[in-house]
């Protein structure tokens, strides 16, 4: 039995979501700076949680993860 280490990443409508911040900010057609400076923060890869250590055995493992509709997660895996 190994241990890794579990990272995730997550894009949805929550996390990692310039689009859904644009809708906040009411649409803005020209962006002012600040605007622009959060619209592209808001864009930038989201980390899900914090890295978790998971057991694996044999060079396997199974993770179970919640994904809402329209998602995708990244899962980074260090050992």
């Amino acid at each position: 039995m190994t241990r890794a280490k579990l990272t995730q990443y997550r894009i949805d409508a929550e996390h990692s979501n310039s689009y859904t911040a644009w809708l906040r900010l009411g649409s803005p057609a020209h962006p002012t700076p600040a605007q622009y400076a959060e619209l592209e923060q808001s864009g930038q890869l989201a980390l899900l949680g914090t890295p978790e250590n998971i057991r694996m055995d044999h060079g396997s493992t199974l993770i179970q993860l919640h994904l809402p509709r329209q998602a995708v997660s990244l899962l980074v895996l260090e050992w």
